[in-house]
C-alpha cells in the first residue's frame, strides 16, 4: 500500500491494472476502481462490507464517450450539459455492467468538477467510485479517517487534504415526464 500526493504514473498503472485505492474527488473521499474491472468492483463491495443488491455507487467519467454505448443516448445528453458538476446522474443501462448495477437497471454517473481529476480518468477510464467508508458509517474526510477504515485493504491512497464540509454530490435522474427527480441534495 502506497500514500501519494497527487495522481501520480504509479497511481494510473495501479487503476489501469485493476487496483483499488482511495482518492479525493470533487466532493469526498472515494474508494475507486476501474469500471470494466469486476475482479476490482468485487473488492469495494468486501471491503465496504456493502449490500449486494446495492449498485456499486457513482462512475466517475471524463467524457461521456467513456460510457455512450452502455447508457441510454438521450438521457446521457441531457446528463451531459450538467457536467462538469458535483451532480450525479442515474442513467438506465442498456447493455452489461450488471456486477455493478446488480440488477437495478441503473447507475449513477458523474464528471467531476476537477480538472487533475478529470486527467486522471481520461487515463484510466471511468471508474466506480463509492464514498471511503464500510457501510452506514459516516464517510472519510481525511487521509487518517481514510486509512484507519481500509488500513492495507486498498493498494493506495492519495491524500487530499481535509475534506471536511464538502458534501456528497448531489444525485438525481430523468422521469419520463421530462421533469428531474433530486434522490439525494438540495431540492
Amino acid at each position: 500500500m502506497n500514500i501519494y500526493q497527487s495522481f501520480t504514473p504509479e497511481v494510473v498503472a495501479t487503476l489501469k491494472s485493476g487496483g483499488v485505492g482511495v482518492i479525493p474527488t470533487d466532493t469526498i473521499y472515494g474508494i475507486v476502481a476501474p469500471l470494466f474491472n469486476q475482479t476490482a468492483i468485487e473488492r469495494i463491495y468486501d471491503l465496504k462490507n456493502r449490500d449486494n443488491k446495492k449498485r456499486v455507487g457513482t462512475i466517475l467519467i471524463s467524457d461521456i464517450t467513456q460510457i455512450d454505448e452502455y447508457v441510454d443516448s438521450a438521457q446521457l445528453l441531457r446528463a451531459e450539459v450538467l457536467w462538469p458538476a458535483p451532480i450525479s446522474v442515474e442513467l438506465p443501462i442498456i447493455r452489461g455492467l450488471h456486477y455493478a448495477h446488480r440488477g437495478n437497471g441503473t447507475l449513477a454517473f458523474r464528471m467531476p468538477d476537477n480538472q487533475s481529476l478529470l486527467n486522471l480518468i481520461a487515463q484510466t477510464g471511468p471508474l466506480a467510485s463509492s464514498s471511503a467508508n464500510v457501510a452506514d458509517a459516516v464517510p472519510a474526510v481525511n487521509l487518517q479517517e481514510a486509512l484507519s477504515t481500509f488500513r492495507a485493504g486498498v493498494d493506495f491512497y492519495v491524500d487530499g487534504g481535509d475534506l471536511s464540509g464538502r458534501p456528497p454530490s448531489k444525485i438525481i435522474k430523468f422521469l419520463e415526464n421530462g421533469e428531474t427527480e433530486i434522490i439525494r441534495g438540495d431540492k
